[in-house]
C-alpha cells in the first residue's frame, strides 16, 4: 500500500467512502479506510488504507486526501498527511459555508450520505460481520424510527469476487433492523458498478420486508 520510492510516481486524491478509527496511540490513531483513487492517465480504483495517522487529521467519509500514487503499481500509494486539514480546520471551515454545522462535533459528519441505486447497480449478496449503532445527531435518528446502524458487510459478487465494505442503513422500524443486522445474516444488495464499496441492502428481494 505504501512504499518509499514509486517507480512512476504522479499526484492524485484518495476520496474516503468509510472509515474506521481504532486504537489511539499519543499523537496518532490507528485507520481503516476505503475509496477511491482518482489517478491521472488511469481514472477512478477503489482502494484501502491501513496504518496510523496524525489524530488531529483523521479523515471524514467525502473527504479527498491528497496522494502519491506510483502509477506502475497503482496499490502503491501515500496519503500526503502534512497537506490534510486537522478536524478543527476541517469544521471551522465548514462552519463558514454552513453555520448550524458548527453545533455538531465532528464525529457527526463522517457518514451523513444516503445512496440510491440506478438501475444498473449489481446485484449481489453480504454477510453481515459486525453491527454499530450509528454515531448521528438527534435530528437524524428522529427520521429512522427503527435506528440507524453501521454495518460490516462481506460482499460476494455473481462472478466470485469476494472483499469487505461498509454501509450506513436506516430502518423504519425496529423489526425491519433485527431481520437485517444480526452477525451472519445473508442480505441481498445492491453495488454500484463504478464504485464497489458503495451498497445498499436491496429490499425488493428481501421476502415479507
Amino acid at each position: 500500500m505504501q512504499r518509499g520510492k514509486f517507480n512512476d510516481p504522479v499526484p492524485g486524491t484518495f476520496e474516503v467512502h468509510s472509515c474506521d478509527n481504532g486504537k489511539w496511540g499519543g499523537t496518532h490513531v490507528e485507520l481503516a479506510a476505503s475509496g477511491v483513487l482518482s489517478i491521472p492517465g488511469l481514472g477512478v480504483l477503489p482502494c484501502e488504507f491501513r496504518g496510523k495517522v496524525p489524530h488531529t487529521k483523521r479523515p471524514i467519509v467525502g473527504e479527498l486526501l491528497p496522494v502519491i500514487v506510483d502509477r506502475a503499481d497503482p496499490t502503491q500509494f501515500r496519503i500526503e498527511w502534512d497537506q490534510v486539514p486537522t478536524v478543527t480546520e476541517r469544521v471551522e471551515s465548514e462552519a463558514d459555508i454552513n453555520p448550524a454545522a458548527s453545533a455538531l462535533p465532528a464525529e457527526t459528519h463522517q457518514q451523513m450520505h444516503a445512496h440510491t441505486p440506478a438501475p444498473n447497480w449489481e446485484m449481489a449478496t453480504a454477510t453481515v460481520r459486525t453491527c454499530h449503532t450509528a454515531k448521528v445527531p438527534a435530528f437524524a435518528v428522529r427520521q429512522a424510527p427503527g435506528g440507524i446502524v453501521d454495518l460490516t458487510l462481506d460482499v460476494r459478487l455473481d462472478n466470485g469476487y469476494e472483499y469487505g465494505t461498509k454501509a450506513r442503513v436506516a430502518f423504519s422500524t425496529p423489526e425491519r433492523r433485527a431481520k437485517a443486522t444480526e452477525k451472519g445474516t445473508e442480505l441481498p444488495i445492491r453495488v454500484d458498478p463504478a464504485d464497489p464499496s458503495r451498497v445498499v441492502i436491496d429490499i425488493d428481494r428481501i421476502p415479507n420486508w
